[in-house]
């Protein structure tokens, strides 16, 4: 544990956990991880749903199997749950602590435990660290006293947690490894570079690839406003992600056919020359890696501007409708936060020589967060999104449909 810290990186912890489970039977860690999928589903539940609701909860079981679980097969199921799907499923139901009726010693060591065990990674840190800030916002304009001392006991473990995470000794040295194995140009990128490159990488997976998730998220977003807000404008701001994910991610093939000129939005297939010792190489195919950056031998031409702003204003846009789709203040802001922070938590991946390497899986926790997001808007919105009496059995089915489609079309590409 003393040597991962020193030459590794800062989550020892959790790599202890990580190596005990490999080497136990792949059984334990089948049922282990189904046990951490239910915890995750279970803690969105208890924070959101008030009220006994079997609608809510099914929707947002179906909302979890609309997950991209391809992402958590890019390193192999065990390691890539173990460090995506169990640390969200653990730093979620740390949150259930806020929302506890009665204090029970046990909340405080059962959530306590979670928080320590969960932010191993500062990926998901970051995010739990701007979500406890939120509810200590909360708890001092409201003067509420409980939440107050809630929100502080899981604050300084979070706070620990990220400093540990920012100041250990391994994480340099495996970035000096990383630079030299993956992205021998790391340290020649600048601040503004690296931003460009995490916040593109992140934002063209999210809305320029094929995602049923997002789609779906998206689409919600669409209805909630369309039948909120009547002027055109607030209308207008929310189909922009909705088109833009649709046309480009889930069907580019007819909208370059009509439109040539979107081809430049979408991302470009890369194949990147490795050094593995000395002279010897290999090529390795890394996915959809975004081509289309402003550098120093385009920043004068306007048209390498476009795939930048176009997706700046997505992520405006959606930020601003997300806020809008709720009545209350702190609920505004704390959905409009987790989704700053699902797209913070793929940016950081910028800073990182492993930003290509590691695909899509540090993507995770973006998903996660459109997760809750989509489930907050249901729970807060259901009088905008209920169907007619006729038609409610056939859109359930088919949103169950479309989940189950989702985990058959996974394991279909395995």
């Amino acid at each position: 544990v003393k040597e991962f810290y020193l030459m590794w990186g800062s989550g020892a912890l959790g790599v202890c956990i990580q190596a005990i489970v490999c080497i136990l039977p792949d059984i334990v860690w089948a049922i282990v991880d189904s046990a951490m999928i239910v915890l995750f589903v279970y803690s969105v539940s208890i924070l959101l749903v008030k009220e006994k609701s079997a609608a809510l909860n099914w929707a947002i079981s179906g909302l979890f199997l609309l997950f991209p679980f391809i992402v958590l097969y890019t390193a192999g199921w065990k390691i890539t749950t173990l460090a995506y799907l169990w640390p969200a499923a653990l730093g979620t139901f740390s949150f259930t602590l806020l929302t506890r009726k009665n204090d029970r010693w046990y909340h405080y060591v059962l959530c306590g435990l979670s928080m320590l065990l969960s932010a191993g990674s500062l990926q998901l840190s970051v995010v739990l660290f701007v979500l406890l800030l939120n509810f200590l916002f909360k708890a001092v304009y409201k003067k509420e006293k409980k939440l107050f001392m809630r929100t502080s006991f899981l604050l300084i473990i979070e706070l620990a947690n990220l400093i540990n995470n920012i100041v250990s000794p391994g994480n340099r040295s495996r970035m000096f490894s990383e630079t030299a194995t993956w992205n021998p140009d790391f340290y020649m990128r600048t601040l503004i570079e690296k931003m460009q490159i995490g916040f593109m990488e992140t934002m063209s997976n999210i809305f320029l690839s094929s995602n049923l998730l997002t789609t779906i998220i998206m689409f919600l977003i669409l209805i909630v406003i369309w039948k909120k807000y009547k002027d055109w404008i607030h209308r207008l701001l929310a189909l922009i992600p909705f088109f833009i994910n649709l046309g480009i991610g889930t069907f580019p093939s007819i909208s370059f056919a009509v439109f040539p000129e979107l081809n430049c939005l979408h991302p470009k297939m890369s194949i990147y020359k490795l050094t593995i010792a000395g002279d010897n190489y290999y090529t390795m195919n890394l996915g959809n890696v975004y081509e289309g950056l402003v550098d120093i031998n385009n920043f004068m031409s306007w048209k390498s501007y476009i795939p930048l702003v176009v997706m700046i204003i997505c992520f405006i846009v959606t930020t601003f409708s997300v806020f809008l789709c709720f009545e209350d203040l702190f609920q505004s802001i704390v959905s409009a936060s987790v989704f700053m922070c699902g797209i913070g938590s793929g940016m950081i991946m910028g800073f990182s020589p492993t930003v290509y390497a590691s695909t899509t899986r540090t993507l995770s926790f973006t998903f996660f967060c459109f997760i809750i997001i989509g489930a907050m808007i249901v729970e807060k919105n259901r009088e905008y999104l209920r169907f007619p009496e006729k038609y409610k059995s056939m859109g359930i089915y088919f949103f169950l449909a479309l989940a189950f489609f989702n985990v058959f079309e996974t394991f279909m590409l395995l």
